[in-house]
This record gives structure tokens, C-alpha cells and sequence, in this order.
């Protein structure tokens, strides 16, 4: 999210790779004083990963680096459900996928290589709008998504103004991507010793 004179208010980044065996390894990074407080006071950046029993975690945190180490049982487990549903998307990825895609009038704008790229840019709803509580009225809205000829969605990106209640307007864009589906490992990341030497 951009103010109006361009300036960062807030970016979240998660990138979650998840194993058929549900091990996944997480990246994280927040900045701009608006973000969340989501994995502390931004700016920051953590990596986590997991399979299942072990979660590891390595953070930046004011130049230097924290690893923890926790098992299942703890209070604080960050499961992948948890990156994805809670962080990421707010709401799982199917419901996220869907209610994006429907807030717009699409059309087919190129169809090569087995992709079909959508644009869309007359709004049917807002349910695509982040904080709708927290937004008078949403003004240049664009989507892009890109499909496989099987139907399968790879990829969508949708940015907006969005004119808050305060009345201050915010260039907001949110993307989401779907890389090797089904074909995805997640082996124990370099620096897994560490993290369970010193967490």
C-alpha cells in the first residue's frame, strides 16, 4: 500500500512452499509504518519452517539474527494454515480465488502457451477490497489473472485507490501466485542445525 505522494505505508510478502507431506518452509517480511505487527515491528523478515513436529524460526531483528525452535504442543505454532489462511490471504486460498475473480467483469485479453490471461476493470462487488470497514469507496480498479487451459488459476493481481475514511486515498495492490502445484519439496533449510543448536 502506497500513500498518494507514492510513499510505502505497508507490504506484507509471503511466499509459503508446502509439501505433499505437508512440511513447508515460510518466508515473511513486513515494512512501512503501517504494516502488521505480524511477526514483530516492522521492518523485519523471518523464514519458518516445519514438518509437522519441529517449527524453526529464523527472524532479523535489529541487525541480528534470533532462531527459535518449537514442537507441536507449544502455545505458539505456526502452521502453514496459519501463513496462508491467516497472514497471507485473511481467508483461505479457494474463497480468496473466487471472491476476487467474481468482483469483476472480465475478458480474455491474450490466450497463449496453455494461459489464459484475464483483465478486468469494471467492478461487480467489492468483496476483493482488504479493511472493507476502513474504505469509503474504491476508484481505478484493474485485475489481472492468469488460467490454464484446464482452468486451473496460476496467478491474480488486483490494485486499486482506495479512498479511506479519513479521506485520504491509498494505491493499494495485492498479487497471489501458484507455482508447481502438486510437484513441490520442501527440504530442511540451510540453516535448520542452527536454528535447533540455538533455539
Amino acid at each position: 500500500m502506497r500513500s498518494a505522494n507514492g510513499s510505502l505505508r505497508s507490504t506484507l510478502g509471503v511466499e509459503l512452499r508446502l509439501s505433499a507431506a505437508r512440511d513447508y518452509h515460510a518466508s515473511v517480511h513486513v515494512a512501512g509504518p503501517a504494516a502488521p505487527v505480524v511477526i514483530g515491528e516492522p521492518p523485519t523478515r523471518a523464514e519458518y519452517w516445519s514438518d509437522d513436529e519441529v517449527y524453526l524460526r529464523r527472524q532479523a531483528i535489529d541487525n541480528r539474527t534470533v532462531y527459535s525452535r518449537y514442537n507441536g504442543s507449544e502455545a505458539y505454532v505456526g502452521t502453514w494454515r496459519f501463513w496462508l489462511g491467516s497472514v497471507a490471504l485473511d481467508i483461505d486460498p479457494k474463497t480468496d480465488r473466487y471472491a476476487t475473480l467474481r468482483s469483476f467483469e472480465t475478458r480474455v485479453a491474450d490466450r497463449s502457451d496453455g494461459r489464459i490471461h484475464l483483465v478486468g476493470t469494471v467492478v461487480r462487488s467489492r468483496e476483493f477490497v482488504d479493511d472493507q470497514d476502513d474504505v469509503e469507496r474504491v476508484e481505478n480498479a484493474t485485475l489481472h489473472a492468469f488460467v490454464t487451459d484446464t482452468g486451473l488459476v496460476t496467478s491474480y493481481q488486483v490494485s486499486y485507490d482506495a479512498v479511506r475514511g479519513d479521506g485520504e486515498t491509498v494505491r493499494v495492490r495485492r498479487s497471489v501466485r501458484f507455482d508447481t502445484v502438486g510437484n513441490t519439496t520442501v527440504d530442511r533449510s540451510a540453516w535448520d542445525d542452527e536454528a535447533m543448536r540455538r533455539g
